[in-house]
């Protein structure tokens, strides 16, 4: 049975159960036009031990016991649905016969991305970098303007080492190129275009990040641990710049945000 902590599961029946109102099958399955038959159904069983009924008791959920036999229903249908060509041709013209309203659409939108946001965050916490990699760029997907979600999609990239470390380093580096565009007075987007830059061993780069970082923000806790690390390795006496909180990882304050 799922181990997920109870806000997040609440969060996910509340967007759930209106995606199943609407009859929103690939919402409700979390899955694309596109996706595989592998893909259908590795998202049918995921979701439907998440949100089995039996499963809500050890989760303090029984008073949403019957929205979760409701979405357990459509998640049902909505695999059995997709998974037949004839069944799903005739979802497919239903559905375009009677698409929601755009402000419905919004509406939904808006709750996937929290939910991709939250579950994002969670996954980072446990270093399940691949995983929360999907969620963040889900979240970026439906959020395109916001630059916290890039750093965070920059993030879980640039920690998943079961990529090729080029194509991360890379792809890391264009995700937090973006939020800088975004959003150039974040002391945030500077102090991770420097640990890109620790990485590729480019020194005198990651020197100039970290003084722009700390001059958007002198008391910025990653960029002064930096500018220390780095006075340190180039032989230099440490910064006397304030390191309070320095044992406060930056993810924990943007999760505040």
């Amino acid at each position: 049975m799922s181990k997920e902590p109870t806000g997040r599961i609440r969060d996910i029946l509340s967007v759930k159960v209106e995606q199943a109102r609407d009859g929103d099958f690939l919402g409700l399955l979390e899955v694309t036009e596109t996706c595989s038959e592998r893909e259908l159904k590795d998202a049918y069983f995921k979701l439907a031990r998440l949100v089995h009924p039996d499963s809500l008791q050890k989760q303090s959920l029984a008073d949403r016991r019957e929205d979760a036999a409701f979405i357990f229903e459509k998640l049902t249908e909505a695999f059995q649905t997709l998974k037949d060509p004839t069944r799903r041709k005739a979802w497919e013209e239903r559905r375009k016969a009677g698409q929601p309203a755009p402000a419905d659409k919004g509406k939904m939108l808006e709750e996937q991305a929290k939910i991709s946001l939250h579950q994002g965050k969670m996954l980072l916490n446990r270093r399940a970098y691949a995983e929360a990699e999907t969620q963040f760029k889900r979240y970026t997907e439906i959020k395109a303007d916001d630059a916290r979600g890039f750093l965070f999609l920059g993030w879980a990239i640039f920690q998943n080492q079961s990529r090729p470390l080029e194509a991360r380093l890379e792809e890391a580096r264009n995700c937090f190129n973006r939020a800088q565009k975004m959003q150039p007075d974040n002391a945030d987007c500077y102090y991770y275009l420097a640990l890109y830059y620790k990485e590729r061993n480019q020194l005198p780069e990651v020197e100039r990040q970290l003084k722009k970082a700390l001059e958007l923000n002198k008391e910025h806790v990653g960029a002064l641990r930096e500018r220390r690390l780095l006075d340190m390795r180039q032989g230099q006496a440490p910064s006397q710049q304030s390191v309070g909180g320095y044992l406060k990882d930056l993810f924990g304050k943007l999760k505040k945000k």
